[in-house]
């Protein structure tokens, strides 16, 4: 994914996507522009969050497969990307103003 640094406006190819741990199983994932380094957080994550994502996971494993009822399957899936969704944006708000402070103080 091509995407253009606020900081240095050049265009750059998303290609390595890290993760750092924040404690108490919150992980932020995030990228930086390789010309003048800012980084750039995609998305929060915690231990409910990753849950419902292996969830996801397993699901759509499923689709396709003759053995079980495909617009469940669906529903389901759709429901807990909406779940997931609401608790990454709860989460965001919460580690925001907490993640901003931390890379100033660096």
């Amino acid at each position: 994914m091509n995407v253009k640094c606020n900081s240095c406006k050049r265009d750059f190819k998303i290609e390595n996507i890290q993760t750092e741990e924040l404690g108490d199983g919150i992980e932020r994932s995030f990228f930086i522009c390789p010309f003048c380094r800012r980084e750039y957080t995609g998305f929060y994550t915690d231990d409910s969050i990753r849950s419902l994502q292996k969830k996801i996971q397993k699901a759509v494993a499923k689709l396709g497969n003759d053995d079980y009822d495909q617009q469940v399957l669906k529903k389901r899936i759709a429901k807990l990307q909406q779940k997931i969704k609401g608790e990454i944006d709860s989460l965001k708000a919460r580690m925001e103003p907490a993640d901003s402070e931390r890379r100033e103080s660096k």
